[in-house]
């Protein structure tokens, strides 16, 4: 019944029209006999089309056809017909009410505008509302339509545009929401702080170390945007940039309706100050322990947190972000147990995870687990069993490598997962493995260099390695095993094995 009624109005409608585009009359008069009906409903189940594909009109033929929503001649005839329909609605006597929007008293639009943009995050192609009240649950005190969120009409002409302007020209997608951000202060592209977090990687190199080496002596200055917005605010050369404001949008569609994810607003001399602590704390040495990676894109980091970008969690992206801008916040432990769960599954078919894994696990070690100074490379200060037993791991892993060469199975790909839950399951079979078959298959000189690291790191646990590890633990032993890999003279044994 009601898709009789909705095909009657529309043919209503295609009529009413006609004084502008007459030939919509004889489209109504075909789409009115019950025969074409029938051949229209029949083509388009041949053609498997969808509920929320979209058609239009089209006259002529020979391959020359109008397709009049393209043309201009109807639309003065809108207009005036949509002014027309909203001053009967406001002839019902719809009472004034506070616009939610601007605080005045307002007769207030029923209906709202669609927001585009959000189809591929959730959305409909044919657009999205802020708020609708299709269904009773939805009204309260009885109130129709948008009379339960009153904003004026002007108000939700200015939102609707404002809001498809942004996600059009300034957002990105991540996953299944998009951010939305803007400054209250013009900015250009090389200007702008966030530029860093969404596109760049930053590598710069430095000196080689000897595997013994606690620390980086000097840390490389950046060239970020974000340093050099920090620069100019502190010169005070650029008044602008201190009284300028950021605003961040995190959205994305439900079927039918814009969700609001998050809403992060600040000044940009804290935007830039969170951004220069976040890219110090993700950063990270190479596995060839030569250059450090300093910019990781956000899309890299996301990455640890499923199996795909497309299936990721709405609340991730919001919560990461949310970290990134508040400077030393704790990192919520969520999104610590989804990367290390993808370390491990990584780790079991291929030698190295991305980098970008191990920069976040910096992150959280730096903000979670109690180790706020983590040095780049190995960190002889950290004394704790998880990361020591991680140190192990690793030696260990580069023993069996150094011992078969390309042969066997690689006892990261066999033993790490357990090895990083519950080390002492497996570190002391390994720990015999490799005194009684491996370590005797090595030359002489490197053998003791070997054996004199492990005994230096078993004393360093001064007990039997724990049974099981914590959440903050594992991604102690995780960057305990990477770091320990990422010297030069680890490199060095790995990439010339003796077969």
């Amino acid at each position: 019944a009601k898709d009789k009624r909705d095909h009657e109005k529309f043919l209503g409608l295609l009529q009413l029209a006609s004084n502008a585009t007459p030939e919509l009359a004889g489209i109504a008069s075909t789409l009115s006999q019950g025969s074409v009906q029938h051949e229209i409903r029949k083509a388009l189940r041949l053609g498997k089309a969808r509920s929320y594909d979209l058609a239009t009109p089209a006259v002529g033929g020979s391959g020359k056809l109008r397709v009049l929503v393209e043309e201009t001649s109807w639309h003065a005839w809108w207009k005036e017909f949509l002014d027309s329909q909203k001053s009967k609605q406001r002839s019902k006597s719809v009472p004034l009410m506070r616009c939610l929007l601007s605080g005045e008293l307002v007769r207030p639009a029923l209906s709202q505008d669609r927001i585009s943009g959000l189809s591929d995050v959730g959305g409909l192609p044919t657009g999205d509302v802020l708020s609708s009240f299709d269904k009773e649950a939805f009204r309260h005190f009885g109130l129709t339509r948008g009379q339960n969120a009153a904003i004026s009409e002007s108000g939700v002409k200015s939102l609707a545009d404002s809001l498809n302007a942004l996600l059009q020209n300034n957002s990105r997608r991540f996953g299944s929401t998009r951010i939305a951000y803007w400054y209250d202060h013009s900015l250009s592209e090389a200007e702008d702080p966030l530029v860093d977090l969404f596109e760049g990687s930053e590598t710069r190199a430095v000196e080689s170390r000897s595997p013994h080496s606690e620390k980086l002596a000097d840390e490389p200055a950046f060239t970020s945007r974000a340093e050099r917005l920090h620069q100019l605010i502190n010169s005070r050369a650029r008044d602008d940039l201190t009284r300028c404001r950021y605003r961040i949008l995190i959205v994305s569609g439900n079927s039918g309706r814009v969700v609001m994810r998050e809403w992060l607003e600040g000044s940009l001399p804290d935007l830039v100050s969170g951004l220069r602590q976040w890219f110090k704390d993700t950063s990270v040495i190479t596995r060839d322990g030569r250059r450090i990676i300093r910019l990781h894109r956000l899309s890299a980091l996301l990455g640890g947190f499923s199996r795909e970008l497309k299936d990721l969690p709405s609340y991730a992206v919001a919560s990461l972000i949310k970290c990134v801008l508040s400077g030393r916040a704790c990192i919520p432990d969520a999104l610590m147990a989804m990367t290390l769960a993808k370390l491990r599954i990584e780790l079991m078919y291929q030698p190295m995870a991305p980098l970008a894994r191990y920069g976040f696990l910096r992150a959280c070690c730096i903000r979670n687990t109690g180790t706020p100074h983590m040095s780049f490379q190995i960190d002889e200060s950290i004394d704790d069993p998880a990361y020591v037993c991680g140190r192990i791991m690793a030696i260990l892993t580069v023993i069996q490598r150094r011992a078969l060469g390309s042969f066997g199975t690689d006892a990261i790909q066999r033993f790490y997962p357990t090895a990083s839950t519950s080390p002492a399951l497996v570190l002391g079979q390994l720990m015999r493995t490799a005194q009684s078959s491996h370590l005797p298959m090595i030359e002489r000189d490197l053998q003791v260099e070997l054996e004199k690291q492990l005994g230096e790191l078993w004393r360093r646990l001064k007990s039997a390695p724990p049974i099981s590890l914590s959440l903050q633990q594992q991604t102690l032993f995780a960057m305990g095993f990477y770091q320990q890999q990422a010297t030069d003279f680890v490199h060095q044994l790995e990439v010339a094995p003796t077969d």
